[in-house]
């Protein structure tokens, strides 16, 4: 669902969806290559940032699994993370 919202985007501008599907498959199989090479941000969540788009790809390591939170736009939500983290503390 996430890549055909995605590529549906994509339409305005040719290929831009998917040279963002692109920069975050790359940041991901970064994240899947070295899962604790990036600092934690907050409590136990992690942050990696795609190479051309202004996205932040929020992750949790426990044990053997990669949970990914949000991939967010940096400048437009900077906190929406935090919130998403703490609605699913309660």
């Amino acid at each position: 669902m996430f890549k055909k919202h995605i590529i549906g985007k994509s339409c305005r501008f040719q290929g831009l969806g998917e040279d963002f599907l692109l920069s975050v498959d790359v940041a991901i199989n970064a994240i899947l290559r070295k899962p604790l090479l990036r600092a934690v941000e907050y409590k136990e969540i992690r942050k990696i940032k795609t190479k051309r788009f202004p996205f932040g790809i929020f992750y949790v390591v426990q044990e053997d699994v990669i949970t990914v939170i949000a991939i967010l736009h940096l400048a437009r939500y900077p906190k929406t993370w935090r919130t998403r983290i703490a609605r699913k503390q309660k």
